[in-house]
């Protein structure tokens, strides 16, 4: 599935919409948290291919229910003792 990328205002999130979607369409919160009506970039959500930091599956899911799909991105760090 050929999707649109776009940042939001909360940091290291992204929303991940079909290609067709238009940002009007969404519900009024997620249209709150778009930094730019312009995607960021472009992606083809392929279930059978993995990718960094995003499930394809999962964020398929969502779509599938919601429209759309929240990405956010954490970095984790362990303690050395």
């Amino acid at each position: 599935m050929k999707c649109k990328v776009y940042t939001t205002t909360k940091k290291s999130s992204f929303l991940i919409v079909p290609s067709e979607t238009k940002i009007c369409d969404l519900p009024q919160s997620i249209q709150n948290q778009v930094a730019s009506t312009n995607p960021w970039k472009e992606i083809d959500l392929d279930p059978s291919k993995p990718l960094i930091a995003l499930d394809p599956k999962e964020a398929l899911k969502n779509i599938g229910a919601k429209g759309y799909h929240m990405q956010g991105t954490q970095i984790l760090f362990d303690e050395i003792v």
